[in-house]
């Protein structure tokens, strides 16, 4: 046996036990299992030309090289589906045409070959016996499918290594890429050579390529970690287990692929459907897909889905393009989540609010029924400082909540004078200290009653603040500026301006221009000066008047 014989032999044992290996690691991945049916490939070419050299004459040699031509023609396409199903590319091969092709090409090859168009003779050397290659068609077509076979697993792999994720991944594409050149320029080179020379330049160059194309291959799908589980491989089971509906759109808008979630939501098959004619407002989807072609990313908006039972499905749905390049969007990635058990939580949680608002209001109006019934002069005073407050509060853009808020606190800010004795409260004649006390404390006591109510708390503490002044000046703790709230800083202007433009026990009606004057001569000092500005707005642009 020749030393050439011998290396067949051996590269077809080596490639056994790689097949054994990487089978054993993991007996149920599909891409070990190509591994090992690619490797199969290469051990049938190195068993098929061992036996040739052993045989007795150039018929039974040329019966080996016959042979051999399964591996020799199958081998570019089993390589394509390897390295497109290794790289997460595999989605083509899925299609019944693929299928097809990768069955048609290799038996028009193999035919071509056991019928002497592509090797049609043999040559006995010292090596042993050796297969003549035709100048035929036939035999620079197949050295063209080496070559396109040669370029796609480069360019799978090219992209799989700039977009790898992690480092083994990065070598595992470097490896992929190297052991796969090295193969392709030898085994290119020396078909090139052969057919320029018409013999045999490097007689054991096949041992050599599946040597080193084998063992890189095993080797770097070992480097993935994965091997019994890819991402391509459970991508759609991913999708599937997600609550949210995941779908993927062309560029012009038709879904390509919905996922369980989807379909659910829209109670039908998606896929070939125009992503439009699901939606309610049509012009939101087109507004959508343009502005994601513009950003990159669309805005999340609320949307309304027309399922095929015409049920009409909130959802919030927002978009992110897919780039061909960066120029060219392919497609979109649609996301939606349905939001009806939300937005029904959303209203009740609306009208519990709007109950609570109520009871709150309903409680206000009650204690401000009793103290007009005790009281008509105090009880008129607080609704119009009610009426000037959130006039003031709505021009400074409060919130909704705030001027809410402040009506209240209003309309019961002197409820602790029901306390007080109705002699000292209409007493004619000047206040003495000891009474002047006593009317102080109706703010404490203010604050006690309205507290002890299921109220916010920011009403009670504007009642109790209603007589500090910016400059500490106030009672009865003596804040200062920021210390005070808003809600009180604007109810002590319209109680200043209220209680000087009205009738007082102890003194005729001052007028609104005396009371006017009062808050910009102290503004900034006692008063907001913020709040003087929008109230001295109100009466001599807005005509407010208390009436």
């Amino acid at each position: 046996m020749s030393i050439i014989t011998l290396s067949h032999f051996i590269t077809y044992i080596v490639d056994i036990l790689l097949i054994i290996a990487v089978i054993s690691k993991n007996p149920g991945a599909r891409i070990n299992h190509l591994c090992a049916f690619l490797i199969t490939i290469f051990s049938v070419c190195s068993l098929c030309c061992g036996m040739a050299n052993m045989a007795h004459s150039s018929y039974e040699a040329m019966y080996f090289f016959n042979a051999g031509a399964i591996g020799l023609c199958a081998f570019p396409i089993a390589a394509i589906w390897f390295y497109l199903t290794l790289t997460n590319r595999d989605k083509i091969l899925q299609r019944r045409a693929a299928l097809i092709i990768s069955v048609l090409i290799p038996t028009f090859f193999l035919i071509s070959q056991w019928t002497g168009n592509m090797i049609n003779n043999t040559a006995s050397t010292y090596w042993g016996w050796v297969a003549i290659w035709s100048r035929s068609i036939f035999s620079y077509l197949y050295l063209v499918y080496v070559i396109a076979a040669v370029g796609i697993c480069i360019y799978a792999v090219m992209q799989y290594g700039r977009n790898a994720q992690t480092d083994e991944q990065k070598k595992q594409a470097w490896m992929l890429f190297v052991t796969g050149t090295i193969a392709a320029i030898l085994s290119i080179g020396n078909g090139v050579l052969y057919q320029v020379f018409d013999k045999p330049l490097f007689p054991q160059i096949t041992d050599v390529l599946i040597m080193i194309w084998a063992i890189g291959i095993v080797y770097a799908i070992s480097l993935y970690k994965l091997m019994s589980i890819t991402p391509a491989m459970v991508s759609n089971q991913i999708m599937n287990i997600m609550d949210e509906a995941i779908m993927l759109l062309d560029n012009k808008g038709k879904i390509l692929y919905a996922n369980r979630a989807a379909n659910s939501l829209y109670e039908n098959e998606l896929k070939g459907m125009q992503f439009y004619s699901m939606v309610k407002n049509k012009s939101q989807a087109t507004e959508l897909l343009e502005e994601t072609c513009k950003k990159g990313l669309g805005r999340q908006r609320e949307m309304g889905y027309m399922s095929t039972t015409g049920n009409e499905i909130p959802v919030l749905v927002s978009a992110s393009a897919v780039y061909e390049s960066p120029e060219s969007v392919a497609g979109f990635v649609v996301s939606a989540m349905d939001i009806s058990e939300r937005k029904r939580v959303n209203e009740e949680l609306v009208l519990s609010h709007e109950l609570v608002r109520k009871t709150s209001h309903d409680a206000v109006d009650t204690i401000a029924r009793i103290m007009e019934m005790r009281d008509p002069y105090t009880g008129s005073h607080q609704l119009r400082v009610a009426g000037l407050a959130m006039a003031i509060a709505r021009e400074m853009n409060l919130s909704d909540e705030q001027v809410d808020h402040l009506h209240m606190a209003a309309a019961v800010h002197d409820i602790g004078k029901i306390n007080i004795a109705a002699d000292i409260l209409n007493k004619p004649g000047a206040l003495s200290k000891f009474e002047f006390d006593i009317i102080k404390a109706h703010l404490q006591d203010g604050y006690n009653i309205v507290s002890g109510l299921d109220l916010p708390c920011t009403i009670a503490k504007a009642i109790l603040q209603h007589h500090e002044r910016l400059d500490g000046s106030g009672y009865p703790f003596g804040l200062k500026r920021a210390e005070i709230l808003i809600e009180a800083r604007i109810l002590a202007v319209a109680d200043v301006v209220e209680a000087m433009a009205s009738h007082r026990p102890y003194r005729p009606a001052l007028g609104i221009n005396k009371a006017l004057e009062e808050i910009k001569l102290n503004r900034d000092r006692l008063y907001d000066p913020a709040v003087v500005d929008t109230c001295v707005r109100l009466f001599t642009e807005k005509k407010f008047n208390f009436s």
